[in-house]
């Protein structure tokens, strides 16, 4: 019962995008403005890819042999592990800019559903500023999702 809570949650969050909406604002100057904050924060933090590695301690533990000077058997030591993947370190502080830039213009986020096929096929207005409260999500060309009125 609680594994099919889990997958339910993660298939209605899967079916919803975040928007940016201002009252009295076309789509098109939305994207616009996205697009200079986004370039802004890219300016602020830029790409800064950098290994994840994976620190950890081992060694031996077990009946101690000595041949002279030489011991073995017992002791712990550290090793690190090559790098197994990569990550944007500025990522989190490009989004924040993002969003603050966006805050800044006087946009707020609103979550919706994404559009249906049927719906986009029965047609959607692009409404000036904030959805109805049956408002959906549709992906544009070049990226970004903007909130349509079916």
């Amino acid at each position: 019962m609680r594994i099919a809570g889990i997958i339910l949650l993660v298939l209605a969050t899967g079916c919803t995008t975040t928007v940016y909406t201002r009252s009295g604002t076309y789509p098109a100057e939305k994207q616009a403005d996205l697009l200079a904050c986004e370039a802004q924060a890219l300016k602020l933090f830029p790409v800064s890819m950098q290994p994840r590695t994976t620190i950890g301690i081992g060694g031996t533990i077990g009946p101690r042999v000595c041949h002279g000077w030489l011991c073995t058997g017992t002791g712990i030591g550290v090793y690190q592990t090559a790098p197994v993947s990569t990550y944007d370190a500025n990522a989190t502080r490009r989004t924040q800019a993002v969003e603050n830039c966006m805050a800044t213009s006087n946009y707020r986020r609103a979550s919706l559903a994404r559009c249906t096929p049927e719906q986009i096929a029965a047609g959607v207005t692009y409404p000036k500023g904030a959805p109805d409260a049956d408002a959906c999500a549709v992906l544009v060309d070049g990226g970004g999702w903007v909130a349509v009125n079916p």
